[in-house]
């Protein structure tokens, strides 16, 4: 693949998550400023609740835009044989 392809897929535009949440969602939301908002979806970030990506959508205007999502973070399988509290 050359460049301008690999940078086409890279840059191309991708829908909202599914139960993604952005700052602006919860302010609406919650009736709160977007700054109280942000510091709530961060803290949570900070805790392992959430994580946090940023990802390029479009806007309500039809324009490509950057924005901080906020999902529930997805667990990897593990690998582990041992049950929780066995032990060896």
């Amino acid at each position: 693949m050359n460049l301008l392809a690999e940078l086409k897929q890279m840059l191309q535009p991708v829908p909202m998550p599914e139960g993604a949440v952005t700052v602006q969602d919860l302010s609406e939301q919650l009736g709160i400023a977007r700054q109280s908002a942000k510091g709530q979806l961060d803290r949570l970030v900070q805790s392992g609740t959430l994580t946090s990506r940023v990802i390029r959508t479009h806007n309500s205007g039809g324009k490509v835009c950057e924005v901080t999502i906020y999902e529930k973070p997805t667990r990897a399988p593990s690998n582990s044989t041992t049950s929780p509290g066995a032990s060896g």
